[in-house]
């Protein structure tokens, strides 16, 4: 590999890992529902998935955040986590958790 190609790779995998401060200002809860089968197909129910989508504030932007079943945060929170492909990885008690991201923007001043 070239050394300014290995350069620019390096980098780019360097600005996806960037750190970004925010704080969540609002959390609802989505829900919808999946049809679920048996591993044979055969057999099937609906069922309804509830998840936490918590909206988290930046200095310029805002992200939703899709989690899981619980609350982990409440509004006024402050959390830094970084974005790749799609997600969010935040840590929390030491351990690092994935959040699809389902919508983003920027803010808008007054």
């Amino acid at each position: 590999m070239r050394p300014l190609v290995l350069f620019l790779f390096l980098a780019s995998i360097s600005l996806g890992q960037q750190a970004i401060h925010g704080h969540i200002v609002a959390v609802t809860v989505s829900e919808h529902g999946e049809y679920i089968t048996n591993p044979q197909g055969e057999h099937g129910v609906n069922v309804t998935v509830r998840r936490q989508v918590y909206r988290v504030e930046t200095a310029e932007r805002f992200y939703l955040l899709e989690g899981g079943r619980k609350r982990e945060f409440d509004p006024g929170t402050e959390i830094d986590f970084r974005l790749d492909k799609g997600k969010a990885f935040l840590v929390i008690h030491g351990k690092e958790k994935k959040y699809r991201m389902v919508g983003e923007g920027l803010l808008q001043k007054p």
